[in-house]
């Protein structure tokens, strides 16, 4: 009797599952294969039948990578030229804004020694404040306002200018990436004020625009003072690339 029982319940299961359940297991079978051919449908129209489809080959790929190479190290060059690298801050310095106000009080001993022998009147002080910075990447930045200080005067002077009444750094402006704010470069603007000569102005320009680091020109105003001297305002720009 048990055995019978047991045979009627198993053909009452196989009758649901043949009914019921199969065909339903049929057709989810039938919606993934469906599903499975769309999709590789739609990878092969990325996928190319010979060399010269959309995918890069080996050979267009080692190509890339000469080019990205190369434009690095035309970048690499770029970047030197702009903005040479100089060591402004020795390594062992324990003291950064002190080693500042040494250096200061260096380059204008320095340039008034140069501007006396000249006989060219030159300002008395280069408008950096007395509130030293300790940070070190601010210090550098200080020290490379100081180099320019140094040298645009250094320059004026050899040109024999009659007078220089300003060089004074602006404030430092940062370009920034408008959505990452990413710092591109900074730029370390330099006010100059000078008497000359027209053909002063001329030979100061051309040393200006064989400058090292390279000087971009933000402003110039010349006023005609007397009969053959120019008083000429000037705002450059030094470029510091990151």
């Amino acid at each position: 009797a048990l055995i019978r029982q047991f045979s009627l319940v198993l053909s009452v299961i196989l009758v649901l599952y043949l009914i019921l359940v199969r065909p339903l297991v049929q057709q989810g079978v039938k919606t993934l294969e469906n599903e499975i051919r769309q999709t590789i449908a739609s990878l092969e129209k990325y996928i190319p039948e010979d060399e010269a489809g959309l995918l890069p080959t080996e050979k267009v790929l080692k190509s890339l990578e000469k080019s990205v190479a190369q434009e690095t190290k035309n970048y690499a060059k770029l970047k030197e030229f702009i903005d040479p690298k100089r060591e402004y801050l020795p390594e062992d310095t324990t003291e950064p804004g002190l080693f500042f106000i040494e250096q200061l009080h260096i380059t204008t001993k320095s340039l008034k020694r140069q501007a006396s022998t000249l006989k060219i009147e030159i300002p008395a002080s280069f408008g950096f404040s007395k509130n030293m910075p300790e940070n070190v990447e601010d210090v550098e930045l200080l020290l490379k306002e100081l180099d320019l200080v140094d040298r645009l005067t250094t320059l004026l002077l050899e040109q024999k200018v009659k007078e220089i009444s300003l060089v004074k750094p602006l404030n430092m402006i940062e370009r920034r990436d408008e959505k990452t704010e990413k710092l591109f470069y900074r730029e370390l603007p330099m006010q100059l004020s000078f008497l000359c000569s027209s053909s002063g102005l001329v030979n100061v320009l051309y040393q200006i625009k064989n400058f090292s680091p390279v000087l971009v020109v933000k402003d110039i105003i010349i006023k005609k003072v007397g009969a053959r001297s120019l008083q000429v305002e000037m705002v450059l720009s030094r470029l510091i690339v990151t």
